[in-house]
C-alpha cells in the first residue's frame, strides 16, 4: 500500500487529517450494542427466540476499544510529560456523564428497586463504581452498579496506564527520540549534491515501534540532494542501490562543497520525502541551529550524513509526531493478557485489568502508527469492502471457539481500519449518531426500561405489537440519547475545552 500524496506543510490545516468516518464507526457501534439489548429484551418477556437476536451485536464494544486505542495514540502527543492533564481531561470526558447514570441507578434502586433488571443494591458495589474499579456482585457477576459500566472499568484503566507511562522517566527518554512521524522535520548541515543516507522499506517498517537510533543503521538508502537553487523543494523517492543508476561525474553539481546549505528533510510516507533546500524557519519548526552529522566532510560529496532527529514542537493540526511511549504501553498490555491467559484465575481486579480483551486497545495503536506515517488509501469501494468483511468475519467468528480478543478483536480491527485508512475525508451518514455515542451507550438502558414496563403491556403478542415495541424502543433510546449529548454531555465538554475552533470529541 502506497502513501497518499505529501501535502506541503505551509498548506496543512486540521480538516486535512480529519478523520471523518470515525464517529459514523461510533454510531454503528453505539447503535449494535442498542439494537443487541432491545432484541434480549422483547425476548426474555416474550419467551421467545427472535430470529436476528442471534447476531453478535454487543460486538459493537470492541469496536469502541480499538477507536479507543486509536483515539489516545493520536492524542498523547498533547500531553507529553504532562500525564495529570492527560488524565484530568480523559476522566472528564467519561466521569461526569457515567457518574450521572450511576446515580440515577442508584436512586432507581432506592425508590423503586423493582423496575431494576438484573441489578441489586449493594453499598461496596456502588464504591466501586465510582472508582472504575472491578467489583464481583453478589450473584457472582463481575460488573458495577450500572452494569453498562464494566467497558468503562477497561477504559479507564487504559487511560491509567497511559498516563503512568507518560510519567515514568525511561517513557520521557524515549519520547525525546520517539518514533518516527508522519511529518518527521530534520534540520542538518550539507553541501548541495551530497548524499542523505535514508532508511530503506524494510527499515521504516521495523521503526514503527522501535527507536529512531536503529533506523539509521538498519539497510540505509541514500538521497541525493540536487544542486538547485535556496527555498526549493524536491520530492524524492529512495531506491535500493542495485537499483541507482551508477554517477556521472561529469552532472554532479559545479557548486563548490563548501558551500553548505540548509535542508529540512520531510518524511510523509514510507515511499517519498519532501526535502527543503534553504527553508524558511516557520517550515522547519526546528532550531535554527544546524548540526552536520559525523561522517560527512565538505571534500567529500558522496558522503552520507545520518540526520539525528530533532525535537519537533507538538503541531495543533494532526500533524504532530507519534513520539510517545506507545510501545512501553503496548508492551505491559501485552504482558498483563499473557499473565492472564496463563495464570487465570487472578484476583480482582487483576482478572479484569490482565483480560485479554485489553489487547484490542494494541489493535488501535497499531492503526495510528500506519495511519499517521501514510499508510492509507483514501477510496470509498476499499472502505466499503473493509467493513464487509469486517461485519462477516464478526458473525462467523462469533461461532467458533475462538477468544474474544480474536474472534470479535480482529474483524473489530478490520472494521475500524475501514473507517481510518480507508475513508475517504467526505461527509458520512451517522456522524449525529456518532456524536452522541456515548450518551446513547449509557442512558439507552433506562429509556428501554421505561418502555418495556409502560408500553409492552398495551401491546399485543403479535409480530405486529413486537414490531411496534421494537420500533417505539429504539425511538425512545435516541431521542433520549440526542436530548443527553444536546443539554448535558456538550455543555460539561465545554467547560473543559479551552477557547478556539471546536474539534470533534474524542
Amino acid at each position: 500500500m502506497t502513501g497518499m500524496p505529501v501535502t506541503p506543510l505551509a498548506t496543512q490545516t486540521p480538516t486535512n487529517t480529519r478523520l471523518a468516518g470515525l464517529q459514523s464507526l461510533r454510531g454503528l457501534a453505539a447503535l449494535m450494542v442498542l439494537i443487541g439489548h432491545i432484541l434480549a429484551e422483547a425476548e426474555h418477556y416474550r419467551a421467545a427466540p427472535l430470529p436476528l437476536a442471534a447476531l453478535p451485536w454487543s460486538r459493537g464494544v470492541d469496536i469502541f476499544f480499538v477507536i479507543s486505542g486509536f483515539i489516545i495514540s493520536l492524542s498523547l502527543h498533547r500531553h507529553i510529560a504532562r500525564p495529570l492533564p492527560f488524565l484530568a481531561r480523559r476522566l472528564w470526558r467519561v466521569a461526569p456523564l457515567y457518574y450521572l447514570f450511576t446515580t440515577l441507578m442508584l436512586l432507581t434502586l432506592l425508590l423503586l428497586p423493582g423496575a431494576a433488571k438484573d441489578s441489586s443494591l449493594d453499598l461496596a458495589g456502588a464504591l466501586h463504581s465510582y472508582a472504575f474499579l472491578p467489583h464481583a456482585r453478589p450473584d457472582g457477576r463481575i460488573a458495577p452498579l450500572l452494569s453498562l459500566g464494566w467497558t468503562l472499568n477497561y477504559e479507564v484503566f487504559f487511560y491509567v496506564l497511559c498516563a503512568l507511562c507518560l510519567a515514568m522517566p525511561a517513557a520521557r527518554s524515549w519520547i525525546a527520540t520517539g518514533p518516527a512521524s508522519c511529518a518527521r522535520l530534520q534540520t542538518i548541515s550539507l553541501s548541495r549534491g551530497q548524499v542523505v543516507q535514508r532508511p530503506s522499506l524494510s527499515a521504516r517498517l521495523a521503526a514503527m515501534f522501535t527507536s529512531p537510533a536503529r533506523i539509521a543503521t538498519s539497510s540505509p538508502s541514500r538521497v541525493r540532494i540536487p544542486a538547485s537553487s535556496p527555498s526549493q523543494a524536491h520530492n524524492v523517492t529512495s531506491s535500493p542501490p542495485h537499483q541507482r543508476p551508477a554517477a556521472n561525474p561529469a552532472s554532479q553539481s559545479p557548486i563548490a562543497t563548501n558551500s553548505p546549505s540548509r535542508a529540512c528533510i520531510l518524511t510523509r510516507s514510507p515511499a517519498q520525502t519532501q526535502i527543503v533546500t534553504n527553508p524558511p524557519p516557520h517550515q522547519c519548526r526546528v532550531a535554527d541551529r544546524a548540526s552536520q552529522a559525523p561522517g560527512a566532510t565538505s571534500s567529500d560529496p558522496h558522503a552520507h550524513l545520518t540526520a539525528t532527529p530533532s525535537p519537533v514542537r507538538p503541531a495543533t493540526d494532526g500533524s504532530a509526531p507519534l513520539s510517545t511511549p506507545l510501545p512501553l504501553i503496548c508492551a505491559i498490555l501485552g504482558f498483563l493478557a499473557l499473565c492472564g491467559l496463563l495464570l487465570s484465575p487472578l484476583p480482582l481486579p487483576l482478572q479484569v485489568w490482565s483480560n485479554p480483551l485489553i489487547l484490542e486497545f494494541c489493535y488501535g495503536i497499531a492503526l495510528a502508527a500506519f495511519w499517521q506515517r501514510g499508510w492509507r488509501r483514501a477510496s470509498l469501494p476499499l472502505a466499503l469492502l473493509a467493513l464487509g468483511t469486517g461485519l462477516a468475519l464478526l458473525v462467523a467468528l462469533d461461532a467458533t471457539d475462538l477468544p474474544r480478543f480474536i474472534a470479535a478483536g480482529l474483524p473489530a480491527l478490520l472494521i475500524t481500519a475501514a473507517a481510518t485508512l480507508f475513508c475517504p475525508a467526505r461527509r458520512l451518514p451517522g456522524r449525529v449518531l456518532g456524536d452522541a455515542s456515548y450518551a446513547l451507550y449509557l442512558s439507552h438502558r433506562f429509556a428501554l426500561r421505561l418502555t418495556t414496563l409502560l408500553v409492552l403491556p398495551l401491546l399485543p403478542a403479535t409480530p405486529l405489537g413486537l414490531a411496534l415495541y421494537l420500533g417505539l424502543a429504539l425511538a425512545t433510546c435516541l431521542a433520549l440519547a440526542l436530548f443527553t449529548h444536546r443539554f448535558v454531555e456538550t455543555p460539561l465538554l465545554r467547560l473543559a475545552t479551552p477557547p478556539g475552533p471546536r474539534k470533534a470529541t474524542s
